[in-house]
């Protein structure tokens, strides 16, 4: 009865042991090579770790743009090493190789979307010309904007805004150009942006206009949060540089659409 006792021992032991080996193999690793190849170039062998990593990832564009730099920079070692891994080899275009070697859906994360988004606003406002001594009260608005989020809490719009005067005939002073909308919190937000000063309009059959630069400033508080679409109020300030610098300030009710 020893015999058999100590052979089947002897089975069991040798089965653990191949169990064991076989756990401990990683399917992913790269070939062993007798003798052992060492790169004469030490950027060869980190840039083909770089691959292995990209294919494991299914990222097979930038495994081929590290294949040609490894061959540029070592011949002998892409031929020998980087050429003979299984790895590489299967490296296929979104998919993802797991750590037990089996093919899975990548992970692809989308691109932001860029939402668009829109403003319009009117109310009552203020022109105010320092070097003549003048100012003028008038209706605020019309401001429009276009524009798009760019992040969730940023929006990047072309925007007119200032206001308008109606005492014989019509002229809007204002500025045109780009403005940026920074949101605070879901109902909260700043915004700033500059361009082009302006003045135009019509009174007793005869139209003009001049033109400068400008920038200007505004705050904003939101009646319903982000991202429904509804009114606001808001303050903001336009200056604009033409044959002398002139401020517009306005108190607008607005909307905006996201």
């Amino acid at each position: 009865m020893v015999v058999p006792m100590m052979a089947g021992g002897t089975i069991a032991c040798v089965l653990v042991v191949l169990a064991e080996i076989t756990a401990s193999a990683d399917p992913l690793a790269p070939p062993a090579l007798t003798p052992p190849i060492t790169a004469a170039d030490p950027m060869a062998a980190r840039l083909t770790v770089g691959a292995r990593s990209a294919a494991r990832n299914g990222d097979c564009t930038t495994l081929e743009v590290l294949r040609r730099r490894v061959r540029k920079l070592d011949r002998a070692y892409h031929d020998r090493v980087f050429a003979a891994d299984p790895l590489l080899a299967r490296c296929k275009p979104g998919v993802r190789i797991d750590g037990r070697g089996r093919e899975v859906p990548a992970i692809v994360v989308p691109p932001p979307r860029l939402k668009p988004t829109g403003e319009l606003g009117v109310g009552g406002g203020m022109w105010q010309a320092r070097e003549l001594g003048a100012s003028f009260y008038a209706p605020g608005g019309p401001s429009l904007a276009v524009g798009v989020f760019v992040t969730p809490a940023l929006a990047i719009s072309l925007r007119v805004a200032g206001t308008s005067h109606l005492e014989d005939g019509f002229v809007y002073l204002g500025l045109a150009g780009a403005a940026a909308q920074y949101w605070l919190s879901d109902r909260a937000w700043l915004g700033g942006g500059f361009g082009v000063g302006f003045a135009a309009g019509c009174g007793r059959g005869v139209c003009g206009g001049d033109v400068g630069y400008g920038a200007g400033a505004r705050v904003g508080y939101a009646l319903r949060s982000r991202p429904s679409n509804g009114p606001n109020i808001s303050f903001e300030m336009t200056a604009a540089v033409l044959d002398a610098p002139l401020q517009t300030y306005s108190l607008l009710v607005g909307y905006q659409t996201f």
